[in-house]
């Protein structure tokens, strides 16, 4: 559970009266927090269900042997993360796909049936082919993998067009495929837009860096007797924002070489935004926000075009540590910004992040591990955060990533020391 909501939780308990507060920060909760956790929850569940099925799938088809237990605990893993699929999906969609329940429910049902009918005779089949030399003993389970695969394997889903529908989700892999799209455009979406507005409770950090950067104290964030509108670097004691801004600040930033095609690119896409029109609300000029208590952090930060996220929890127990990141936007076309996710991607992985990329976004994240392994790592999500905006311009081809990745890692072996 994150940190935000943990906080929450434990003020709803104590009876706080500070209503005003509370709903700012209930809806921080749910729509900066919430999405992220509930995205990773789906990623991982996706890609289990998929390699049981192909698994299945394989062994069927290659005729390897298959015991009725294997097969039993295989449908029991592949129902648990169908739910947390769904059940996922709906919380970051505002319960827009409620109708998958009974669609997973009723195949789920199925399932079960199947399994169970053909686990029955189980026992007496190997029985009688046991007493005769020469028959296949895997015949009994083979029939009912069989049976079993025709509620997973098939996908009937339009996978050119990407305009699934409901009416097509006829298999588990249907409804996996399908939640995995839709919950992929829920999380970029809300990437996109106004993730919140706790302005009445933010104060203004005081730093000699030309930038806007706001924060929100939760609970322990803040040294006691802070008061007034502002707050100062040395009134923070958040473990995790401290770190984190160490690696914003570890490395002054500068602008990437102008490339004439990169800016007229850049020039091209602020010609079709919107929100630069005059008399409207410009979508990126907003403020960048730490949300903070003694050992969480999330910053939400916009650059021009550029938006990304850091959230990290420090604690006693390693299990419940973790840092989560995500990035996207950007002015130039969207082969420069794809290839900038390649290289965000191609870092991250060089320091134990899982990383998803979809189109100009990149979503990653790491945990279970102790705070120590995990501060440096937060150093570099911070760096990443200041030196990677702009490089869309620049990078016209992938000689230009490759060049990019080598000097952003020579720029961080200059603050941590990971082997």
């Amino acid at each position: 559970m994150f940190g935000i909501k943990k906080f929450l939780s434990m003020r709803q308990k104590s009876g706080d009266s500070n209503l005003e507060q509370a709903i700012s920060i209930d809806d921080i909760c749910r729509t900066v927090t919430g999405k992220s956790v509930n995205f990773k929850t789906i990623l991982r569940a996706y890609y289990e269900v998929s390699d049981i099925i192909d698994n299945m799938e394989h062994t069927y088809l290659e005729n390897r042997g298959f015991d009725i237990s294997l097969i039993e605990s295989n449908c029991k893993n592949i129902s648990s993360n169908m739910y947390k699929i769904v059940e996922n999906l709906n919380y970051l969609s505002d319960n827009r796909y409620e109708k998958l329940i009974d669609l997973l429910e009723n195949l789920l049902a199925n399932m079960n049936n199947e399994l169970a009918k053909l686990s029955d005779t189980f026992d007496e089949t190997v029985k009688t082919e046991s007493e005769n030399e020469g028959v296949d003993k895997t015949s009994s389970s083979s029939i009912i993998l069989a049976n079993l695969l025709k509620y997973n394997t098939r996908l009937n889903l339009n996978a050119n067009s990407h305009n699934y529908t409901l009416k097509e989700c006829q298999t588990i892999r249907d409804i996996s495929c399908f939640a995995y799209e839709m919950s992929s455009r829920e999380f970029f979406d809300c990437r996109k837009k106004e993730a919140f507005c706790p302005e009445k409770i933010a104060k203004r950090l005081v730093i000699d860096i030309p930038m806007q950067w706001w924060v929100v104290d939760l609970d322990g964030g803040f040294k006691k007797g802070v008061e007034g509108d502002v707050v100062r670097l040395e009134d923070i004691r958040s473990a995790p924002m401290l770190t984190l801004w160490e690696g914003i600040t570890a490395v002054p930033w500068k602008s990437p070489p102008i490339d004439t095609k990169g800016f007229l690119s850049v020039v091209f896409s602020a010609t079709m935004d919107r929100s630069l029109v005059p008399g409207m609300r410009p979508r990126y000029a907003v403020r960048n926000y730490f949300i903070i208590s003694r050992s969480f952090c999330h910053l939400s930060s916009r650059f021009g075009f550029h938006f990304s996220t850091v959230e990290a929890s420090f604690g006693q127990k390693s299990e419940d540590n973790y840092l989560c990141f995500s990035f996207n936007g950007g002015g130039a076309d969207h082969v420069r910004k794809a290839r900038r996710a390649d290289l965000i991607k191609i870092i991250l992985e060089k320091f134990d992040f899982w990383v998803e990329v979809k189109d100009d976004l990149v979503f990653a994240w790491l945990e279970g591990h102790k705070e120590n392994y995990l501060e440096d790592r937060l150093k570099i999500l911070g760096h990443l955060v200041m030196h990677t905006r702009q490089l869309d311009m620049v990078l016209s081809s992938n000689a230009r990533v490759n060049w990019y990745v080598e000097e952003t890692l020579k720029q961080i072996s200059s603050f941590v020391n990971i082997p």
